[in-house]
């Protein structure tokens, strides 16, 4: 699973629908928390008021806690892979005249008896995602997804919790079927906000739940705080595709392949480790005259995907372990609005272009061996198929295969066995072109990591 995290100052808001009162909650955060020296608790989510409740992880024995007003309620057992810089999905499932039970990326994770405050009135009505608000209490990570559900209806069986625990990690992207099959599930979300949704340039993140929008704080925007792209194990397809040397390169120079100036434009680019971090620009495709692009660039150890419409650029940059490891990429340019993907998952969208992505006239793409680069492909529609986002998931990291419903491809460069004989790789899409390589000698590299 990928998502774009939000990191820096917090972000937060005032409703009283966030107050949990003396109900039953479900708290969930999608996090990758980091150890800050000095300070012994990491928190996640914060309701700060006259009764608080938040959510965190202990340092010194990775045990997730609550902690409700003065108490704080450790869980009974640790998270079993430690949850130091990576992505955890973390749950907290409170029973207030029984137990807290937590669950750590889809299995239980412990519980605490939270009775003692079966009646106290949790009312906090200001919740702050990525921050304390208290000035001398830090906060170390970034977040991605936050919810918190005040339960009208009966306490969630230990088959529902594991359910709802086990759905939410294993689909990030959808809500748990069981819990949104409770009775009362739409008035009992009061906080539902995802940080991938949230676009480009915004001061604020939408809330998707009863409860107001958050505002971001200390003076950021979105893209200031939008560094790194995450990525949750999964398990990969083994593929025997190859891809350039290292020291190889290849351009078609200046060739109109037949785009129009509108229409939505989608680019899939296929790449592996990096030999070297040298700044360069590429593999990508740019129009000569409108100077409209979309590619994959370094700038030293940063790694970034752009796209650039009229002047306007935008920016996605991908984690270390997703720069020395590579993946799917995908860029959907409908009109003014941008979606990036990255092994099947969407990671970021901005709608701050103003016009649409224009590549007619003559365009110049580029391979480079450096990225193992073993494809780049570019469709152009009259409209985005709605299935496209589901197609794109199903045929993550395999190079033979596109989304069903996508037709119009005018560019495709694929480097595999069979195709690749020589110092020219042919278009097989519908617009023409050669790709030229600086060299044909030994350019057969298998890619890793597909």
């Amino acid at each position: 699973m990928l998502a774009y995290p939000f990191a820096g100052a917090g972000a937060t808001n005032t409703d009283a629908l966030y107050a949990i009162g003396t109900a039953d909650a479900l708290l969930h955060v999608l996090a990758k928390p980091t150890k800050t020296a000095g300070e012994t608790l990491c928190y996640l989510m914060n309701a700060d008021d006259a009764t608080n409740i938040r959510l965190g992880i202990r340092y010194t024995d990775d045990k997730p806690f609550i902690e409700i007003g003065a108490a704080t309620y450790v869980s009974s057992a640790a998270i079993s892979v430690s949850p130091w810089g990576r992505v955890v999905d973390l749950w907290a499932m409170l029973d207030r005249s029984g137990s807290c039970y937590f669950y750590a990326d889809g299995v239980a994770c412990g519980s605490i008896d939270i009775s003692a405050d079966v009646g106290t009135d949790i009312d906090s009505d200001t919740i702050e995602i990525g921050g304390r608000l208290v000035a001398t209490e830090g906060w170390s990570g970034v977040v991605m997804q936050a919810h918190e559900h005040v339960l009208a209806g009966t306490f969630p069986t230990a088959d529902e919790r594991a359910a709802i625990a086990m759905q939410r990690f294993l689909n990030p992207d959808a809500e748990s079927p069981v819990l949104a099959a409770r009775a009362a599930y739409a008035t009992e979300r009061r906080l539902d906000v995802d940080f991938v949704d949230t676009l480009y340039g915004a001061t604020t993140v939408v809330n998707h739940g009863t409860g107001g929008d958050l505002t971001i704080g200390g003076g950021l925007k979105i893209q200031d705080a939008r560094t790194i792209a995450e990525r949750v194990a999964q398990p990969l397809p083994s593929r025997n595709w190859y891809t350039l040397n290292p020291a190889t390169s290849g351009s078609t120079g200046a060739h109109d392949f037949g785009f129009h100036a509108s229409n939505p434009v989608i680019a899939r680019m296929l790449t592996g480790q990096f030999h070297d971090m040298p700044t360069v620009a590429g593999p990508g495709i740019e129009a000569a005259t409108s100077g409209d692009r979309i590619r994959h660039r370094v700038d030293g150890s940063a790694r970034r995907i752009q796209s650039k419409a009229s002047g306007t650029q935008v920016n996605m940059y991908l984690d270390p372990d997703q720069n020395a490891r590579g993946g799917d990429i995908w860029v959907v340019c409908n009109g003014t609005v941008h979606d990036y993907y990255i092994d099947g998952q969407r990671v970021f969208t901005d709608n701050t272009f103003g016009v649409d992505l224009n590549l007619s006239g003559n365009c110049t793409l580029t391979l480079d061996g450096r990225r193992e680069c073993c494809r780049m492909a570019v469709w152009q529609m009259s409209s985005v198929p709605a299935s496209l986002e589901q197609e794109i998931m199903d045929c993550c990291m395999d190079p033979e295969r596109d989304p069903p419903s996508l037709t119009g491809k005018i560019v495709d460069f694929p480097l595999c066995d069979g195709i690749l004989t020589g110092a020219t790789v042919a278009n097989q899409g519908t617009g023409g072109g050669t790709l030229t390589l600086t060299s044909a000698t030994d350019i057969r590299v298998m890619l890793r990591g597909l």
